[in-house]
């Protein structure tokens, strides 16, 4: 429809003959508004010659835009009918009677939008086709199989239709079973190969003549290989994922030449599914060996869709995506970043922040243009406010600012006065990351009911064995942090390393009986309190615990860093609305993994920095994955070690 009234507007909209439409045409709500001349609202009347033209013209160019022009995949077949089913309906709304007075047909549009996984394909777009069509079972050139694709669309014969549905499925059959021959080829080469090697060096054998060191490595690798590719083919194979595959050649022929080589699509426009991968299980791994650059096993598989889309475009082509904008900031979308950077040309990133798009889906959003071309380093790019959604493009023209996105870092879309403020602060200091401070997590308990007492508990605990005041520890949670302050709720940590008390122990290796004697024994009140919640507790993490470690002891200790606990540390949460860093200068408190810890030189210096307006603001803004809120964020050190830190030579103590 857009493109229609782009037509009309620029006053190329033509009926059959060439001439120019009477009529004016305007887009709302996705809808075509048309008016005559008058300027009075078009009606089509069957018996009015001027009104049939106009309708004729608006069905045929519709028709040349869906047969010609959009071509869709989806995964779910439910999702290709509902497709398929709006696109006739946007045919029905400008159908007309024929002069034998008859509804003109709707074409078979149905061909142009396939169900299947687009991310998998078992053949390479760079596979030749040539072997397939000099196969003698097929009589077709590719040009005739082109142009049969084309023939269904218009046939309104059922008879013609299934015969050309015959000529489609013989010519992607071939292709796929000469395309199979080389892969099969390919696997009985390389067995082949490893078969002949140890057969020669087992005739040596048979002569008393040792095989040299050189050649069992050679046979060792050899093995190796012939192995990989007997998996490759098992794969193929068994797993479901490929039953589904999509091989873009074979099912969009418009995409090729003459030679039937692939030259891709002139625009893509979609919007990913978000799923993590670590999520997928099975299907995860098939993603993995298909060889996508972006994929990261904690990353999303919209990445992938990405990276697919610029596979399938031709040079110089277009790609639109809508999808989370997790990627600008995240550290599983470096990934991604390095992609654009080094093979697109990003044209315009429009950042939605917390406005929504989507009724259904509460995840934050961007939209993301690029060309399959060199990487000119000039984006347009901008955030954009709830109330402006109306008028996107206008926002947009007003607003954009050019921006710079050349290296794998966030991408962060600043103004011009912002971008200054950027650079200065970046040529002020050292990043954090370069300072003599180690940034670790806070404990894990796995069952907070059982670990962290309040007051009264710890009292009796003491009173019925005062030994048990070592491993009782004043706790803070993250909510209890605040900036430069914290407020102590009254709440405990009982403190139980793995394989406690024998934790120092190195020949103590996974869950120990030995050691939860010992603890019972020499601890028995405190091993009491935690038996009452022994299910509980041995059902955490059931991979580890009562393998890797006893029932009774924390999920995470901080085992590398547990003595960083006692010492002079910074303590901060994650989840933020302002700075809320503190300073344990006795190394009193203990603290969840809801907050980290910060341990080092001139940690005095530091907590001023981190908890300064400055900090906040550059973290927000810069180097940060993202609000949580209006005012809040995710305060998480691998954000704010790229800040840098002013130079503190000569600041006296």
């Amino acid at each position: 429809n857009e493109m229609i009234a782009i037509k009309s507007e620029i006053h190329i909209l033509a009926d059959q003959n060439g001439n120019a439409l009477p009529c004016d045409i305007q887009i709302e709500n996705d809808e075509l508004y048309i008016s005559d001349a008058n300027g009075d609202l078009f009606d089509y009347q069957r018996n009015d010659p001027n009104s049939l033209r106009i309708q004729k013209s608006i069905f045929h160019e519709k028709q040349t835009i869906i047969e010609n022009s959009l071509f869709g995949v989806d995964i779910n077949s439910n999702s290709v009918n509902i497709c398929r089913l709006r696109l006739w309906i946007e045919l029905l709304k400008n159908a007309y009677y024929t002069d034998e007075g008859q509804l003109q047909t709707l074409p078979n549009i149905d061909i142009n939008i396939k169900c299947g996984n687009s991310l998998i394909s078992r053949f390479s777009l760079d596979d030749s086709l040539k072997s397939a069509f000099k196969n003698k079972e097929v009589n077709y050139t590719i040009e005739e199989y082109k142009q049969a694709v084309k023939d269904y669309k218009t046939t309104n014969s059922k008879t013609k239709k299934r015969e050309i549905e015959e000529i489609i499925d013989t010519v992607k059959n071939n292709f796929k079973s000469t395309l199979d021959n080389k892969i099969k080829d390919r696997i009985s080469k390389t067995v082949g190969d490893y078969q002949k090697e140890e057969q020669r060096l087992q005739n040596l054998l048979l002569f008393n003549e040792k095989p040299k060191k050189s050649e069992k490595d050679n046979l060792k690798k050899l093995k190796a290989k012939a192995d990989k590719t007997l998996k490759e083919k098992g794969e193929i194979l068994n797993n479901v994922m490929y039953k589904s595959a999509f091989e873009w050649r074979f099912e969009f022929p418009e995409t090729l030449d003459d030679e039937g080589n692939f030259i891709g699509f002139d625009a893509i426009i979609g919007n990913p599914p978000y799923i993590q991968l670590q999520k997928m299980g099975a299907d995860g791994v098939a993603l993995e060996k298909m060889g996508y650059e972006t994929f990261a096993r904690t990353g999303d598989i919209y990445s992938l869709f990405y990276e697919l889309g610029h596979r399938i475009l031709q040079d110089k082509g277009f790609l639109v995506f809508i999808t989370s904008n997790k990627w600008m900031r995240a550290a599983y979308g470096e990934s991604l970043r390095k992609f654009f950077v080094e093979k697109t040309d990003p044209l315009m990133l429009i950042d939605f922040g917390g406005a929504q798009i989507f009724d259904t889906a509460t995840v934050d959003t961007n939209i993301l243009m690029f060309s399959k071309d060199k990487n000119r380093q000039v984006t347009v790019a901008c955030i954009i406010k709830e109330k402006v959604l109306n008028n996107l493009s206008v926002f947009v023209s007003q607003f954009g600012a050019m921006t710079r996105f050349t290296t794998t870092n966030n991408w962060a879309i600043l103004s011009p006065i912002e971008q200054r403020i950027k650079t200065k602060i970046e040529t002020s200091g050292t990043p954090l990351k370069n300072w003599d401070i180690d940034i670790n997590y806070g404990i894990k308990t796995g069952f907070n009911d059982a670990f962290i007492i309040d007051g009264k508990r710890r009292a009796e605990l003491i009173v019925s064995d005062p030994k048990s005041a070592e491993i009782i520890r004043p706790i803070l949670r993250g909510r209890d942090i605040k900036r430069y302050s914290h407020q102590f709720a009254d709440l405990w940590l009982i403190y139980i390393p793995w394989h406690f008390p024998l934790h120092n122990d190195p020949t103590v290796k996974g869950a120990s009986l030995v050691a939860e004697k010992a603890f019972e024994d020499q601890y028995p009140y405190i091993y009491a309190h935690l038996l009452k919640f022994k299910v509980e507790l041995s059902n955490r993490n059931r991979a580890e615990t009562g393998i890797r470690y006893e029932w009774y002891a924390l999920q995470r200790w901080g085992a590398n860093y547990w003595e960083d606990f006692s010492k002079q540390k910074i303590i901060f949460q994650e989840m933020v609305q302002e700075p809320s860093f503190i300073l344990d200068e006795g190394g009193e408190y203990l603290c969840l993994d809801t907050a980290r810890i910060i341990t080092g030189e001139n940690l005095d210096l530091l907590i001023t920095i981190l908890n300064s307006k400055l900090f906040f603001y550059s973290i927000k803004k810069f180097y940060g994955g993202g609000g949580l809120g209006e005012n809040g964020i995710r305060m998480k050190h691998t954000f704010f070690e790229n800040f840098p830190m002013p130079d503190t030579t000569g600041i006296a103590e």
